[in-house]
């Protein structure tokens, strides 16, 4: 192994050649505009080797001198190393110039920004020709037995080194190979890394001289057209974004206690991706999350920066090149985000996106977004990113600040993945009734399938409590934006217990607490000999009866309502659970939405080819605005046309208060009993306590017992109404 010396302690920090002070690297320290740190040292002798200075990250851009002469420049957040073996075996001094708030790349306002040597600075000794990039390839097959791919060995050079690898696990050899530069590689028999059980295999490399260790896993992380896929199966992103900073001024600098501390917390409360904003943060993050199961992506620190400017870009393109680099072998890494919250301007996302692409072919890449819909889908398909993301942030998923609804963003962003890489923050904070409307909400999109709005993930804005002094309240209370779920120590807030309530709620099968009243007293004499449900699956899966559904239940002029604006949409008068009984009489009723008439499907025909005396009708409901709201009483609003194998046919009228009523138990904000003269109610839904309600009504009329009845037509003979029916059994 490698030799390291460790630079941390106290060095000395002085500003425009002023009185030195003592200050500990690795820290952070409130910003001071440019800053002088140095510190006198023995470097040990090279004996043969080549010794290096590493610095694994700064902020903001540095330049680095070793008496006086200069070795290079630095960006920050990420590794730079300098080759100091001329300067070995000489007591010299080591002078890092740190410019903080005045560095033209860093400071954005987004966050509380900090100076310093913010991470481990060490020297090191390394062979002549030393292990300089390792990549690791497994792409797991669908099928998830085999993994095919490469792994590739290079000097600083570039140049292809001979070497031997295995894989250990638990400390036992699991594979070996020997290569040269690129070798390719095919394995099988290895178990799977994920958030539920996060197995990790050491990889081992070893040169002539040199020797390098890393943990990877094995995982398949795909898209499914807007889903994600995680070792085949469908993964919904449950995230926080997460700032690397901790307490009053400790700023970017963590102990790996501490971050041991957040990744437990985070994994307690149910989440499962943390997305790291809006910078790089350090490698021991991302070796805590491979072995702690929590997914999460990474930035390069761009925030409403402009995108026009070349030197922005091209710093924030090397700072994701060194992330890339880093991180690419690691599991719980599963994509790259090339910016936040900035405005569409040139080229930067699809250069930004190759240079991913070139040095890790294997991740996905997007950008955190709070543009327009439209404007997001034409510049996130122009410049190729792999899944859509936006911000909605609002009181409520109807109405977010983006300006269009949950429903119809993700509508409009159906063909890929979308993930809400911030949402939440002080608008919901603490609310529990916002809350409950977003976790409805938002599980029933997480849920969906496609051809549905679906949404793939989401990051709720914050992790954690953090300065920023500029925005007042309502997000910030003295100086502290306040949308965390713990706070800047990581105590507990109220906030915390609610979101662990919405993770889960979002991997219930249904969170809706329905209630669902079935008449228990009608019929006389249970003998499924006598009643025979009819199947109405075809007619409800029919052409059209989807369509008129959706148009049916969205219909924008209905008043119903009044004026209430319901953060989701309703689901309608559907079903909450499969019917097989009422009373004493058999039916089939599944969980679901009825068949549907209106002006666009007038009709539907029913198959039943059996001899009936009586047939038994559950439905009998228009959707919504039925008598007594709606129509005119006694007005013929459907029909059931009977039509037998011989050709007779018989043709039962239905009428508006007489044998139809709304399906809907409230109006105008109002509780309302609905009746049809020669109907009763034998079902009650509450879907939703505010304001769906809903009945089914039940009619028996007569059939002629000598002819066989071949089949059933349902139409609508008030074009201005809706008609339902969720079931038929025939009584022989």
């Amino acid at each position: 192994m490698r030799k390291r010396f460790s630079l941390n302690g106290l060095w000395d920090f002085s500003v425009a050649g002023g009185r030195k002070e003592k200050v500990r690297v690795p820290s952070s320290y409130f910003c001071v505009g440019e800053a002088l740190l140095s510190r006198r040292i023995a470097l040990p002798e090279a004996q043969n080797k080549r010794l290096f200075l590493v610095f694994e990250g700064i902020a903001y851009e540095g330049d680095v001198y070793v008496d006086g002469s200069h070795l290079g420049s630095m960006l920050p957040y990420v590794q730079y190393e300098f080759e100091v073996t001329r300067f070995a075996g000489r007591e010299v001094e080591i002078t890092a110039k740190i410019r903080d708030i005045t560095a033209k790349y860093g400071p954005t306002g987004g966050w509380e920004d900090y100076g310093g040597i913010i991470r481990d600075c060490y020297l090191e000794l390394r062979p002549e020709k030393y292990i300089d990039s390792v990549q690791w390839i497994a792409n797991v097959s669908p099928d998830l037995t085999r993994a095919e791919g490469s792994l590739t060995v290079l000097d600083a050079d570039g140049s292809a080194l001979s070497f031997s690898a295995s894989l250990a696990y638990k400390g036992d050899v699991f594979w070996k190979i020997e290569g040269n530069g690129k070798t390719m590689l095919s394995l099988k028999d290895f178990l799977l890394w994920s958030p539920e059980n996060p197995v990790l295999y050491r990889l081992i490399i070893s040169t002539e001289a040199d020797e390098w260790e890393e943990d990877i896993g094995f995982r398949r992380f795909e898209i499914n057209g807007p889903h994600f896929l995680l070792n085949g199966k469908k993964i919904f992103l449950k995230g926080v974004a997460r700032h690397e900073m901790w307490g009053e001024n400790q700023g970017f600098t963590l102990t790996e206690e501490q971050i041991e501390r957040d990744f437990h917390l985070m994994k307690q409360c149910g989440v499962n991706y943390c997305r790291l904003v809006h910078y790089p943060h350090s490698r021991k993050e991302i070796e805590i999350a491979n072995r702690t199961g929590i997914m999460v992506s990474e930035e390069p620190g761009l925030w409403w920066s402009d995108l026009s400017d070349t030197y922005t870009t091209t710093c924030a393109k090397e700072i994701m090149r060194r992330t890339v680099i880093r991180d690419r072998n690691s599991p719980s890494v599963i994509f790259w985000l090339l910016f936040n919250e900035c405005v569409f301007k040139g080229d930067y996302l699809i250069e930004g996106k190759t240079i991913c692409n070139t040095f890790d072919p294997t991740r996905l890449v997007s950008a955190a977004n709070c543009m327009k819909m439209e404007s997001t889908k034409e510049e996130f398909d122009r410049t190729g990113m792999d899944f859509y993301t936006i911000h909605p942030y609002g009181f409520f998923p109807e109405k977010p600040d983006c300006g269009d609804s949950f429903w119809s963003i993700l509508e409009l962003l159906k063909d890929r993945p979308t993930v809400f890489t911030e949402w939440g923050g002080w608008y919901i904070k603490n609310n529990s009734n916002l809350i409950a409307n977003f976790k409805r909400a938002l599980h029933i999109l997480a849920n969906n399938k496609a051809p549905e709005p679906v949404l793939a993930g989401m990051a709720w804005w914050q992790w954690q409590n953090m300065y920023q002094l500029y925005r007042g309240l309502p997000a910030c209370e003295t100086g502290v934006l306040s949308d965390g779920l713990v706070d800047q120590n990581r105590n507990r807030l109220p906030m915390y217990e609610q979101m662990m309530g919405f993770f889960d709620a979002i991997d219930e099968k249904s969170p809706e607490k329905h209630e669902l009243w079935v008449d228990s007293t009608l019929g006389i004499e249970y003998d499924n000999r006598v009643y025979q449900p009819i199947c109405l699956r075809d007619a409800r899966e029919g052409a059209g009866q989807k369509e008129a559904w959706n148009r049916v239940i969205h219909n924008p002029n209905r008043t119903i309502k009044s004026h209430c604006k319901n953060p989701i949409p309703d689901r309608g008068a559907v079903c909450p659970e499969t019917i097989l009984q009422i009373g004493a009489i058999p039916v089939d009723i599944p969980e679901g939405p009825p068949i549907v008439l209106c002006k666009d499907l007038q009709s539907v025909s029913i198959k039943v080819n059996m001899k009936a005396k009586r047939l038994h009708f559950f439905g009998h409901t228009s959707y919504c605005e039925g008598y007594p709201i709606h129509g005119v009483f006694d007005r013929p609003l459907a029909y059931y046309r009977l039509c037998y194998s011989d050709g007779n046919k018989t043709e039962i009228q239905l009428r508006n208060g007489i044998d139809f009523a709304s399906s809907s138990m409230i109006a105008l904000g109002s509780r309302l009993n609905p009746m049809a003269a020669h109907t009763r109610r034998i079902a009650k839904m509450v879907l939703e306590p505010d304001w769906e309600h809903y009945q089914i009504l039940y009619a028996a009329f007569e059939s002629d017992p000598s002819r066989t009845l071949d089949s059933i037509t349902f139409g609508l003979t008030d074009m201005e109404e809706t008609a339902l029916l969720y079931g038929i059994t025939v009584e022989v």
